[in-house]
């Protein structure tokens, strides 16, 4: 004699398995009717950087120079760093009083990286290194103005 477990166990079964017919059989009416249409979705990326384009480009890298910036380049001498934090995950510099971070971008240029030598700036084609507050060359004058 079946006990009284066994006959629940196999109700369940063949429950289980009558629902799933009945939901096989719809889902195959269905499939001919109903057409799945999906929206379509357009990337913007706003001021954020191409991630397929090479910021490392070697030939256009300068550095601040003393005659002032010519026509399309980025005058350098409006940027004062005032510090930089560059060790932890995130790293962080102080320029004109205000804190930005890797991709931010300043007066069109923007930010591609921050180590302890300096922050490189991307504006346009070319990279542009403004150096760390501590790492200032010196050309013979004093620095006036701390």
């Amino acid at each position: 004699m079946m006990s009284r477990t066994y006959k629940h166990i196999l109700f369940i079964f063949f429950l289980s398995g009558v629902i799933y017919l009945a939901a096989v059989a719809s889902a195959q009416e269905n499939t001919a009717t109903d057409t799945i249409t999906r929206p379509a979705v357009e990337y913007k990326s706003d001021q954020l950087r191409d991630p397929f384009k090479s910021y490392l480009a070697v030939e256009g890298r300068t550095t601040s120079a003393p005659g002032g910036p010519a026509q399309g380049e980025l005058d350098l001498s409006k940027f004062t760093v005032q510090g930089i934090i560059w060790g932890g995950k995130m790293p962080q510099a102080i320029i004109n009083n205000k804190v930005y971070n890797v991709g931010d971008s300043i007066d069109g240029a923007v930010i591609v990286s921050i180590d302890k030598s300096g922050i490189t700036l991307s504006f346009g084609e070319k990279i542009y290194d403004l150096t760390a507050p501590g790492k200032k060359s010196f050309s013979g004058q004093a620095n006036q103005g701390g």
